[in-house]
């Protein structure tokens, strides 16, 4: 697999791949941001998935961003997997925790929509990270949890790795959440001493960098925090 060669994940991506449809063939080979209604949908709304289209969306994902159809070597890659010893960090985790093998997220797509879904059961009615590219944070404008704490008078906060003091959950909800940025995202440092005091906030959300040694610091701040309040 080239480096940095990954198979779609949009919408219109994931569509071909769990059902087996490029519609219209014109969608094959072209960016996602240029591929047009249906956007490979299936004809019925309630249509059960094949599951037999991730060769297919790769090919065609492989043509849009290289310029060339993939060989055989490449494309059967996508249908292959990794060995424990390859993966030693996750292979801990899944021996380690409680692992889900029938997990279904609320929209077939990127990480933003279905983190949205997470805090508000709604992403606006957006499926892509950045389709339109002001979807979020500008446009998405639903209710979430958070102001639903607000309104019983239960406090929260969200906890993020410095030196940022912003998570992706209130950039992703900043059209409502904005004015909580002084005060409900702050650092972990904020958090040990007041907990250990008893004086834990009723949810709280911890939010790392994705990159960096921020596992030791999670561990310990959901020590804090008490492990059934923390939320990553």
């Amino acid at each position: 697999m080239p480096p940095g060669q990954a198979p779609g994940d949009e919408y219109q991506r994931v569509n071909t791949q769990l059902f087996g449809i490029i519609d219209p063939p014109s969608n094959r080979g072209v960016p996602a941001d240029q591929m047009v209604a249906p956007y490979n949908a299936p004809p019925g709304a309630r249509s059960s998935p094949t599951m037999d289209g991730f060769v297919a969306d790769y090919i065609s994902t492989f043509l849009a961003e290289l310029g060339r159809d993939p060989t055989y070597d490449e494309f059967a890659q996508i249908m292959t997997g990794y060995v424990p010893e390859q993966v030693p960090v996750f292979s801990a985790l899944a021996r380690g925790f409680a692992t889900f093998d029938r997990w279904f997220c609320e929209v077939p797509s990127q990480t933003f929509a279905n983190r949205s879904f997470f805090h508000a059961a709604t992403s606006s009615g957006f499926v892509n990270n950045a389709s339109p590219p002001d979807a979020f944070p500008l446009r998405n404008s639903a209710e979430t949890i958070f102001e639903r704490l607000d309104q019983r008078s239960l406090s929260w906060r969200v906890y993020c790795d410095p030196p940022s003091q912003m998570s992706l959950t209130g950039v992703l909800h900043a059209p409502r959440l904005w004015r909580h940025f002084p005060t409900k995202f702050v650092t972990p440092a904020a958090c040990g001493a007041p907990a250990r005091a008893g004086k834990v906030s009723a949810a709280a959300g911890v939010h790392f960098r994705p990159v960096g040694r921020q596992g030791a610091r999670y561990r310990d701040l959901c020590l804090d925090l008490g492990a059934d309040r923390c939320q990553r």
